[in-house]
């Protein structure tokens, strides 16, 4: 079980030899500049980042990592997550990644989109979450367009603190009597 494909994104499952555009979109400019100050190795992606995925995918069905390729030419996009959320067992959270040259094509909204109609749908998620940190407006916007509202703003202690962690992180989310509505 996996997100459909949609008109410009398919979707296929993580794999170990995934590691390597993995690792090219973290180290893209921009990327990772709300996430960790240094991207994390491609050893780290090959032992740690991609095996817990796959993982995670097995343990709790449906979930997992998928990457995103344009459907016309098969370039690669980013890669989109949804993980259950806990405690609340009946939360997802998502997590995307879009390479910076595509950025402002809406595909990040379109391929959240699709994961949102999929945790619903298919997996009958109760509640779908996403955190960023606050002054990440890029992020927010795509919260915002596939109609997740603002829950709140939280603080959260880190050793070594980015640029903007002073604003604190911003949860979104919609339950699925809400998304039923729209």
């Amino acid at each position: 079980m996996q997100p459909r494909d949609t008109d410009r994104l398919t979707f296929r499952p993580v794999t170990l030899e995934d590691a390597g555009i993995l690792h090219e979109l973290n180290h893209a400019p921009g990327v990772m500049q709300y996430l960790e100050r240094v991207p994390p190795p491609i050893e780290y992606l090959r032992t740690k980042t991609i095996p817990e995925r796959m993982r995670m995918s097995v343990e709790h069905p449906g979930y997992g990592m998928w990457i995103a390729s344009l459907t016309d030419t098969g370039e690669f996009v980013g890669r989109f997550g949804l993980r259950p959320n806990s405690p609340n067992k009946g939360d997802a959270e998502i997590g995307y990644r879009i390479m910076p040259r595509l950025w402002g094509c809406g595909l990040g909204s379109e391929g959240a989109r699709e994961i949102l109609r999929y945790a619903f749908e298919d997996l009958q998620v109760e509640r779908f979450v996403a955190i960023t940190m606050a002054v990440n407006t890029r992020s927010r916007r795509v919260m915002e367009r596939i109609g997740l509202t603002y829950v709140r703003t939280f603080h959260v202690e880190f050793d070594n603190p980015l640029p903007g962690t002073e604003y604190g992180e911003v949860e979104y989310a919609l339950t699925r009597a809400e998304w039923s509505r729209l």
